[in-house]
């Protein structure tokens, strides 16, 4: 009689619950009813060609308030580096002629810019991309005629300003007026080299064991980026008939309809808390 007693009061207060639970989401449904209702689309037919860019050290209207769009563009395919070539507003009060006239001279015929500065000021600088690990899947939304498209991006990354051509004008600076130093140098790590290639002869076992660990060492990579050839890109601005024509193959057009493998009642036991929790739990054994 205890056992029916309880059974009956686990029931009501299930029955209860589910009540209490059917209220309170009828009460939400008034308070943000469901006013329209989209048709979902996915598409992955532009995934492996699309690129996010983030500007984490700039606003995202800065290009267009300024009108800094990119004049150049080139990419390393298999390395998946960019660069753009941003100008700079010459005229500005904060911009230092003086430097800018310094480095000007100094890049000229230097071939690290895309398109080496004409006059006397320094006017572009690059900005070039480096990965980031993704925490988040992003997708590029498309709303057209009461349709909802999503196309999943894949790759993503951030561009900063690049400072190297300091380095480089400072290296030029230092092989004009150090011409003799520099040969000398050379001849030196010339020296160096025949003794490393000695050593390698001698130490064949240790060598190659170097040598494999150099494949994998982030000093391999940097130095395979480094020797990819650069391919020049064409770049088109949002309101161009180009970008338009890539952003119609945003929309998806074989329409058909999926057809489910499961039944309702079956999907809801897949994806139901009990079902979820059993799984979850050891499996013990009983003896």
């Amino acid at each position: 009689m205890d056992i029916d007693s309880t059974d009956t009061d686990m029931k009501q207060a299930s029955l209860d619950a589910n009540i209490s639970q059917k209220t309170f989401d009828q009460e939400n449904e008034l308070e943000d009813p469901i006013v329209a209702r989209y048709p979902l689309f996915i598409s992955e037919k532009l995934t492996k060609y699309l690129h996010l860019f983030q500007y984490p050290m700039k606003a995202p209207e800065w290009m267009e308030q300024q009108d800094q769009q990119p004049t150049a563009a080139r990419v390393k395919p298999n390395s998946g580096i960019v660069e753009l070539e941003i100008p700079i507003n010459t005229s500005h009060s904060m911009y230092s002629k003086e430097k800018g006239a310094k480095f000007a001279a100094g890049m000229q015929n230097s071939g690290e810019t895309l398109n080496i500065p004409q006059g006397k000021l320094f006017d572009a600088q690059t900005w070039t991309s480096s990965p980031i690990t993704q925490t988040a899947n992003y997708m590029i939304a498309t709303f057209i005629d009461g349709e909802l498209h999503l196309t999943p991006i894949k790759k993503v990354s951030q561009l900063r300003y690049n400072l190297d051509y300091i380095d480089k004008i400072n290296d030029k600076i230092r092989a004009n007026t150090k011409k003799t130093a520099g040969e000398q140098e050379d001849l030196q790590a010339t020296e160096k080299t025949k003794a490393k290639t000695l050593q390698v002869k001698v130490r064949s076992s240790q060598a190659e064991e170097v040598l494999r660990k150099q494949e994998n060492s982030i000093s391999r990579i940097r130095q395979k980026i480094s020797e990819e050839p650069w391919t020049n890109l064409e770049y088109y601005d949002h309101e161009t008939d180009e970008s338009n024509a890539v952003f119609t193959q945003l929309v998806y057009t074989q329409k058909e309809k999926l057809v489910a493998s499961t039944t309702p009642s079956q999907y809801i036991e897949i994806i139901s808390p009990q079902k979820y929790q059993e799984e979850r739990q050891p499996q013990t054994s009983r003896f």
